[in-house]
């Protein structure tokens, strides 16, 4: 029997639904479409492509994704992936501002 992973958005707490666990009981945090538009109005991207963005950098190890963030935090055309990687790294525990 798979186990339910409760997701909330991260910003303001509101229930977004469940997803598999894998294996793990808990809660996930994501971002509600009312949350994205108020923070981030300026990103305006088709939903598909935010999510092929995080597909493909959720398949990265720890430490390129501290390492690209590095190197990527302050680029204003890079926010998508940069806000990405901000949250993968959340996720996994490992947000960590290097100095």
């Amino acid at each position: 029997m798979s186990k339910k992973m409760q997701v909330v958005c991260a910003w303001c707490g509101k229930p977004m639904g469940e997803k598999d666990g894998k294996g793990v009981e808990g809660v996930s945090h994501g971002i509600c479409e009312e949350c994205y538009k108020k923070h981030f109005p300026a990103m305006d991207m088709p939903e598909s492509y935010a999510l092929a963005v995080r597909a493909e950098l959720r398949m990265q190890p720890t430490e390129k994704l501290q390492d690209d963030y590095e190197t990527l935090k302050h680029d204003t055309e890079k926010a998508t992936q940069i806000i990405a990687i901000r949250e993968i790294l959340w996720e996994r525990g490992k947000l960590v501002e290097r100095r």
